[in-house]
């Protein structure tokens, strides 16, 4: 059986912000305060005595910027530890929508980090696969825009091989952008292209560092990732040639 208790909205300590439009946010108190028995705070007392939410972020981030000073019956969760608790904060934002993605990774870099948990144990406390998990924990050197885009296209596992490589800073941020396309888009970079790039700028960099950045974006863009296009003229151009020779 839950327990109920009274608290004041400014009591709550979130584990995250969000910010609502003033649009947005009329329309999420209407939302609300018609719906109002379908929603509820779920909050955990921590051992210092602040108050954790839990879950029910967007009805909180409503509330509190709109009724500051209210009292609002919250649900004590029923959690065994501050871990568990921050696990159902991170359940509910990945089940409900797709954005969010800087949160999303604070939250996993925070259980990692502060709370000691592998990815094996974050998979299965979320019931996600590990693939998912590694899609959110990057690599400290890539900036944060890229970050993002990484994790929302599922290319954080080639931007981690990049940040981790030998290649010099200057080659790597520019290899970052080809990170941030969706799948299928001509520029979004592969395991092959990324090893091709890693080849040839290693063995060509001497010559590059005098290039712009837009001259070797577009050598990369042209031998890494079109090099299948490339290959294929190139290809069919002997086969007809040595077709030619054949056939007279």
């Amino acid at each position: 059986m839950y327990r109920y208790q009274l608290f004041q909205l400014k009591e709550l300590i979130p584990a995250y912000r969000v910010i609502f439009s003033p649009t947005v946010l009329k329309q999420k108190l209407k939302f609300y305060q018609e719906n109002r028995n379908e929603f509820e705070l779920v909050v955990f007392p921590k051992s210092n005595n602040e108050i954790l939410l839990v879950e029910g972020y967007d009805l909180y981030f409503t509330l509190i910027n709109t009724l500051k000073d209210t009292d609002v019956l919250c649900k004590v969760g029923d959690y065994t530890s501050e871990v568990e608790a921050y696990f159902a904060t991170l359940r509910e934002l990945l089940h409900q929508r797709n954005g969010r993605w800087a949160i999303k990774m604070n939250l996993f870099t925070m259980l990692t980090n502060t709370f000691h948990q592998d990815i094996k144990e974050i998979a299965k406390s979320l019931g996600i696969p590990q693939e998912k998990v590694s899609n959110y924990l990057l690599h400290p050197d890539i900036p944060p825009n890229i970050k993002i885009k990484a994790c929302k296209y599922e290319t954080a596992r080639l931007a981690n091989k990049i940040a981790s490589s030998r290649l010099d800073s200057r080659f790597k941020h520019i290899l970052f952008e080809f990170v941030t396309y969706p799948p299928k888009h001509r520029l979004r970079i592969s395991d092959r292209a990324l090893e091709i790039c890693n080849y040839l700028i290693n063995n060509n960099k001497d010559n590059l560092y005098f290039l712009s950045n837009e001259d070797v974006k577009s050598l990369i863009i042209r031998y890494c990732l079109e090099f299948k296009n490339s290959l294929n003229e190139e290809f069919r151009r002997d086969v007809l040639a040595l077709k030619k020779g054949w056939t007279g």
